[in-house]
């Protein structure tokens, strides 16, 4: 089972804004029509009931959105980049990861169908008509659109339901699961035949509850030993606990106690939850001899009256799902409505640059404006009107001042973005 993943995110970068101005006939003077760019694609995760695990994205490393489309004249705006979606299980916990391995948690993924931006794509940048003013009639200048967002993240998935499994290996939770759900899961006389959860549907007096069949904790799990930790996160989200001792074991007390003190280490609080002890295997002949007292050493080690039951003959099911079901909170009707294909915003604390930043990197002054640089690649330095237009601008943003105050002095090369002027 795949069930966490690293994947980085890089959303559409905005699309340029247009410097154009309109010609036709007998209007020679028509003004600036340059349009806008079109808005970079968003990448959105969309949890879905009917994914189960992250294995389609096992070969999956990076993830994009399409950029926006620049502008044209006649005032023609770009067309929108591409979005990109991902269905995800549903209970799939979105990470960021920084380059420290730092993780800060962004989503729970927990409604179906809900369609969460998890990277945003890039402001466009605004055509030339956008900037007249009652001085300037003539723009030269246009904006290149903004960057995505660019992100690692980590998928992890948390499985959704009701009612856990749990025990030892080969205590007899799949048979279980097998008999009262549609799941069919890897049954065989021998531990270890659960490797991954596996969820069942169960349907008991008119109510769905979801039952997960975690792998067989032995000693140690909680601390990772035999996957532990990995089966035990699994069982965070559950409602209530069902948990098998094999019956045909020397000791059952002894093996109850074994996985209870893993569930017990787990910092999940999974020992808060609601626990159903449960006698399985007794249709064996050698537990069916012994049957009193093993319900006797069970019921001292778990603190409550145990239930009985056979996989093989079905003997006590009923009893078991008609324990269990008072135990898990039933939504009604009104409560538990979807919103299919909803959007949701996840706020993406992108470390933001000062407005204004000036540095020496050798002989060069090197400026941080964000604002002020997405104009640089639209700029026609070649044309003194347009370096005129992007020095006010300049001005206007306070970078003059900045580098004056920076000790700038005539003849000295500024750069800006990719471009590199000489101060005069």
């Amino acid at each position: 089972m795949l069930d966490n993943k690293h994947l980085q995110m890089r959303a559409g970068k905005g699309g340029n804004g247009a410097i154009s101005f309109l010609h036709e006939p007998y209007k020679p003077r028509g003004g600036p029509d340059g349009g806008d760019g079109g808005t970079g694609g968003t990448i959105y995760l969309v949890p879905r009931k009917g994914v189960s695990t992250l294995g389609h994205l096992h070969r999956t490393f990076n993830v994009y959105a399409d950029d926006g489309k620049g502008g044209g004249g006649r005032d023609k705006t770009g067309k929108k980049g591409k979005d990109t979606t991902i269905e995800v299980p549903m209970g799939t916990v979105v990470w960021r990861e920084n380059e420290e391995g730092e993780r800060e948690q962004l989503v729970d993924l927990v409604v179906a169908n809900k369609k969460v931006a998890i990277a945003r794509g890039g402001a466009p940048g605004r055509g030339n008509h956008r900037f007249v003013t009652s001085t300037n009639q003539e723009p030269l200048l246009a904006e290149g659109g903004e960057y995505g967002e660019e992100l690692l993240v980590f998928l992890e998935v948390k499985v959704l339901g009701d009612v856990a499994l749990v025990g030892s290996p080969n205590a007899g939770k799949s048979t279980l699961l097998s008999i009262i759900s549609r799941a069919r899961p890897k049954i065989a006389d021998y531990p270890f035949t659960t490797i991954e959860p596996v969820l069942g549907m169960v349907y008991r007096h008119g109510h769905e509850l979801v039952f997960v069949d975690v792998p067989g904790l032995i000693e140690g799990a909680s601390e990772g030993k035999g996957l532990g930790l990995e089966f035990l996160r699994h069982t965070e989200r559950v409602r209530v606990l069902v948990h098998l001792v094999d019956g045909s074991v020397e000791n059952v007390g002894e093996e109850y106690l074994r996985v209870a003190k893993e569930l017990e280490a787990y910092p999940g609080g999974l020992d808060d939850k609601p626990i159903v002890a449960v006698l399985n295997k007794v249709d064996l002949p050698e537990v069916r001899e012994h049957l009193a007292e093993k319900l006797a050493e069970l019921e001292e080690a778990s603190g409550q009256v145990p239930s009985v039951l056979s996989g093989a003959t079905m003997e006590g099911l009923d009893e078991l799902l008609d324990r269990v079901l008072p135990l898990i909170p039933i939504l009604d009707e009104d409560d538990d409505v979807e919103e299919p294909e909803a959007e949701e915003t996840v706020k993406v604390v992108v470390p933001r640059r000062p407005r204004i930043r000036i540095e020496r990197d050798e002989e060069v002054f090197v400026v941080s404006c964000e604002p002020l640089e997405r104009f640089v690649p639209m700029v026609r330095f070649n044309d003194w009107r347009a370096r005129m237009q992007f020095h006010a601008e300049m001005e206007r943003f306070g970078v003059i001042s900045a580098l004056e105050k920076a000790g700038v002095v005539e003849g000295d090369t500024v750069r800006i973005a990719n471009r590199e002027l000489v101060w005069d």
